[in-house]
């Protein structure tokens, strides 16, 4: 698919989108079997996962027909926008919200907050999600901000349900819980963000000159923000468990073999955590920076520069700590197997 879109080959693209959606259906029924499996499941996360891989389907349909020139040169532009929100704001939002539901306690040692904010956020964001889509392709910029309020309710319930449950914890400011603090608090500005994009669109040309380095700056709010720190938190907290049930027979040394990795993954976290949510800050700052001074302006550059470099500082912190977990010898690990 990189490929495709770097020799401009858009049937290369549709291909291979097609291969990544079977690859997707393939495993579907893998994982929805354990869902069923798992002892903290709730019908309310099901339909979160219904509803997010409704909303894959869709979206890689509408990627198809960008691909194989399936719609109009007018409603190409305004399905792309749809075909993104589905995959971003309709698969893996609703994934992740609806796996933070259950995951978030577990890591903070504690019960979710409130199940009306959980049900709020249901019903908030989906609805959102649709209309915003139905807004994109009547091209309607007052339905866009209707469907950008839905979503902005959806995701401060979703928010305030997990601050709440925080308050609650017995564990706090373990990595796992402050990566997934963090991420939430980007969620809500990054919905914050699409709705004033929705609001300065409403005028041709718009009120607010927006470029191609704004767009980067809000969608890598997401994307590193949101989506990243949502990685690297379940990773801290689920990859010591995992390595310390499979690596360790033996009841009496696994607790002392899971509480060395889980130092491991505790060693420089407030670190990675200033790095990484500086980073993404300074990411926003330089979209901000290139409307107000222009692209190639000192203040520009210099912000492009440093959240580049923070980002990397945070994510090789990060793969250093995974290095070392994996690496980390049970003490009745044997070599040869």
């Amino acid at each position: 698919m990189l490929a495709g879109f770097a020799v401009a080959n858009y049937p290369l693209v549709g291909f291979s989108g097609a291969a990544v959606g079977i690859a997707f259906l393939v495993f579907l029924a893998d994982s929805l079997h354990l869902v069923r499996r798992s002892v903290q499941r709730t019908r309310l996360n099901v339909w979160f996962y219904g509803l997010a891989v409704l909303s894959l389907l869709g979206g890689i349909v509408l990627g198809e027909m960008v691909a194989f020139g399936g719609l109009s040169s007018q409603t190409i532009g305004l399905a792309r926008l749809a075909h993104l929100h589905l995959n971003l704001v309709g698969f893996a939002t609703l994934t992740i919200v609806g796996t933070m539901q259950n995951l978030f306690p577990t890591v903070a040692n504690t019960k979710l907050y409130s199940d009306r904010l959980a049900i709020a956020a249901f019903i908030a964001l989906p609805l959102g999600m649709l209309g915003l889509v139905d807004g994109f392709f009547l091209a309607q910029p007052l339905v866009q901000m209707a469907a950008g309020v839905l979503l902005l309710v959806g995701a401060t319930a979703y928010g305030w349900n997990i601050l709440r449950t925080w308050l609650g914890a017995g564990t706090r400011t373990s990595t796992p819980v402050l990566h997934l603090l963090c991420r939430t608090g980007w969620l809500i500005l990054t919905m914050a963000g699409g709705l004033f994009l929705a609001w300065n669109n409403r005028t041709d040309p718009p009120l607010y000159p927006v470029g191609t380095a704004h767009l980067m700056g809000y969608s890598h709010m997401a994307l590193v923000g949101f989506v990243l720190q949502t990685i690297m938190g379940a990773l801290s907290h689920l990859l010591p468990i995992i390595l310390a049930l499979h690596r360790t027979k033996s009841q009496k040394k696994r607790q002392p073999y899971l509480e060395k990795l889980t130092g491991l993954i505790e060693q420089g976290k407030w670190t990675q955590l200033v790095l990484l949510n500086l980073g993404t800050a300074t990411m926003m700052w330089w979209g901000l920076s290139s409307g107000i001074f222009g692209l190639r302006a000192v203040t520009t550059l210099v912000s492009l520069w440093i959240s580049a470099g923070l980002l990397v500082a945070a994510l090789g912190l990060f793969v250093v700590k995974i290095v070392r977990l994996l690496s980390s010898h049970a003490p009745d690990h044997n070599p040869e197997l």
